[in-house]
């Protein structure tokens, strides 16, 4: 008798707190405009007729409207999604149903004179139902472990797609500001030839050097304007990339300039930044979320023959009545208990699978961890060899702009060749592009070495 009392009372409570809360529920679903649809969305700044950028620049900016970042940060948005659906699985839920109909014919009886109608031609009910879990057998718990792991993994991957933009953009900018450089040396290349063509011709006119001489002057100008033509491309092309990766009309003019503050080596030693690499990599992060999606997925599989239980009530409502049916209410409250006996080996085959997905992940966070030590071992030595380079580049240009000024002194004086000085002015040119690249090599192997450690990159802030 208790317990009959106490259905009762439960039912009527889940029926008056489903009425009570269905205005809020039916408030809180309407749906929200997003934020870029509303009319007070501020629009997206005009940019500048020549958009000046340093690196740390480019990357902000990149940041800010590259594409593949707004794709994972709706990929974050979806892992949240997961994240409440999972928790729903264990909130009280309802529906509210209603029927209106006729049927037919009637049924009548008649006494005497008198005419009675049995029943109703009209169907009119309204049913609501309430559903309430009590115990899920782990299933519900480990499905948010999951989702929440899940969550992890999609804020890793939007962190390495963010680093990996970041830096692209960055790599852009030198790319710009290297292929300004070396046409700078080819203009200057150009402008030697020049000058050299102009005293030999005056040479040729006084009697002094053979036509020869002119020719081959002209002959090396012609190849160093190609040259010129080419690191012209270069800067275009190099350009065009960036202007795509910031998702900017290719029409955009850009002006890269070079950074106030160059970037700086990470001090230690090579195991050092190894250690501080697979502590702070995005990588890294997203696979031991991954391990745990793993783990929460074997629980899962687990529990698939674990006990549930849950509480159900319903209350209906007959809204027509007619002759001798009347209009009348009826309820019921039901604790429902559930326990797999045989499955035919699903538990079996399902935990197996996900023990092996299990160890999958492990092992994929161990090779990540064995490359993220490689990328930032090859970047340490590569930077070694950067700096190396840019010392003797430095060297190399000090040597061939002495040789090349030796050589036009020897052919003014009549002493030397037009070789000579033609093949002076092309190994400068070269000592010179030689430099302009260790000097980025250089910068781009420091840049991509705080990137393989997964540290704040140029121009970033520390913290």
């Amino acid at each position: 008798m208790n317990l009959r009392r106490l259905a009762s009372n439960t039912a009527m409570c889940m029926v008056l707190t489903a009425f009570a809360v269905w205005p809020v529920l039916a408030q809180e679903a309407a749906p929200v405009p997003p934020p870029e649809a509303t009319a007070t969305s501020p629009a997206a700044p005009a940019l500048p007729s020549v958009l000046v950028l340093t690196p740390a620049q480019a990357a902000e900016l990149a940041e800010q409207r590259a594409l593949e970042i707004r794709q994972a940060q709706e990929g974050l948005a979806q892992a949240q999604a997961a994240v409440s659906q999972a928790r729903s699985g264990k909130r009280l839920s309802g529906d509210i149903s209603f029927i209106e109909g006729r049927m037919g014919p009637k049924q009548q009886m008649t006494f005497g004179d008198q005419t009675i109608t049995l029943g109703s031609d009209t169907i009119r009910q309204a049913t609501l139902s309430l559903v309430q879990p009590l115990y899920t057998g782990g299933r519900v718990e480990s499905q948010v472990q999951a989702a929440q792991a899940g969550l992890s993994v999609a804020g890793a991957q939007a962190e390495i797609t963010i680093r990996a933009i970041r830096r692209a953009a960055q790599e852009g900018v030198y790319g710009i500001l290297r292929t300004q450089e070396l046409a700078e040396v080819a203009g200057r290349q150009v402008e030697a030839n020049q000058e050299h063509l102009r005293i030999a011709r005056a040479m040729f006119s006084a009697g002094t050097v053979a036509q020869f001489e002119v020719v081959q002057a002209e002959t090396r100008l012609a190849s160093a304007e190609g040259n010129l033509v080419a690191a012209t491309t270069a800067i275009g092309q190099a350009t065009a990339g960036l202007r795509r990766l910031m998702a900017l009309p290719q029409t955009q003019e850009l002006q890269a300039v070079p950074p106030v503050e160059q970037v700086m080596r990470p001090a230690g030693e090579l195991e050092e930044l190894i250690a501080v690499a697979q502590a702070a990599r995005p990588e890294i992060a997203a696979l031991e979320a991954q391990v745990r999606v793993a783990e929460a997925n074997l629980r899962l599989a687990q529990a698939t023959n674990n006990l549930t239980a849950g509480l159900a009530g319903q209350y209906q409502h007959n809204g027509a009545s007619s002759g001798l049916a009347s209009s009348e209410g009826s309820w019921q409250v039901v604790l429902s208990l559930s326990k797999p006996i045989l499955d035919g080996g699903l538990r079996a085959a399902r935990t197996e699978g996900a023990s092996a997905a299990l160890r999958s992940s492990q092992d994929a966070l161990e090779i990540q961890r064995q490359q993220v030590a490689l990328e930032v071992t090859q970047q340490y030595l590569a930077t070694n060899q950067a700096l190396k380079q840019l010392q003797v580049a430095t060297q190399g240009v000090v040597q061939a702009r002495e040789a090349a000024r030796i050589a036009q002194v020897r052919f003014s004086a009549g002493v030397g060749t037009g070789f000579e000085v033609l093949d002076a002015q092309t190994a400068q040119a070269a000592a010179e592009a030689a430099q302009v690249n260790a000097g980025y090599d250089l910068r781009l192997a420091l840049l991509r070495l705080r990137d393989a450690m997964g540290q704040p990159l140029e121009g970033e802030p520390t913290s």
